[in-house]
């Protein structure tokens, strides 16, 4: 009777279909736990935004670089990312230089995967500042801007390659008090790895 009941349990294709949905349920676990272990980002780029100049209705094109350090997650990352650009102007032996930085905490959240590539959309807070630096023969005077606050929003998309690798652009809206106009609209390309 035993010898039947163990026969039974053993050649039971219920009993073999269970074993088997656990132990692949168990190696997808495994394999999706090692894959998204939080990671490293440390990201360089470059970007484009219109910026208006003075108070009147003429606009440049600002061409700021940018390095991102944070945290690859699952379904996106968090990361600090410090981002800069100098505006010259001259008149006769008076020179002015502005350099304006933002500092923002960024949280991209990764939608779903098209392709090779995985759109996103962003949001950041943090904080811009000013400082002009004025040189006239060999005088030089430096006035650094108080930190105002900045906010951003962000969409785009990036690819990963070699699982260490990743490239892709984003389109965003930056906004602070001093920024003129108010909502400073842009582009960046970035290439990044994951460490």
């Amino acid at each position: 009777m035993i010898l039947f009941l163990v026969l039974f349990l053993f050649a039971n294709p219920c009993f073999a279909d269970n074993e088997i949905l656990e132990i692949e349920a168990e190696a997808a676990a495994q394999a999706h736990a090692e894959a998204f272990k939080p990671r490293v980002l440390i990201v360089a780029g470059i970007g484009a935004f219109i910026e208006q100049e003075g108070h009147e209705d003429r606009y440049q094109v600002r061409a700021p670089w940018l390095l991102r350090g944070g945290w690859v997650f699952d379904r996106g990352d968090a990361y600090y990312e410090y981002s800069r650009f100098t505006v010259t102007t001259s008149e006769g032996a008076i020179t002015i230089r502005r350099i304006q930085h933002i500092q923002l905490l960024w949280y991209r959240h990764w939608l779903e995967k098209k392709g090779n590539f995985v759109p996103y959309v962003a949001g950041a807070l943090g904080a811009q500042a000013n400082t002009l630096k004025t040189d006239f023969g060999s005088q030089s005077i430096k006035t650094n801007g108080e930190n105002e606050l900045a906010v951003g929003l962000a969409t785009g998309a990036f690819t990963t390659f070699a699982k260490v690798y990743e490239t892709g652009i984003e389109f965003r809206m930056l906004a602070s008090e001093t920024f003129r106009p108010n909502l400073a609209i842009g582009a960046t390309l970035f290439f990044g790895i994951r460490l």
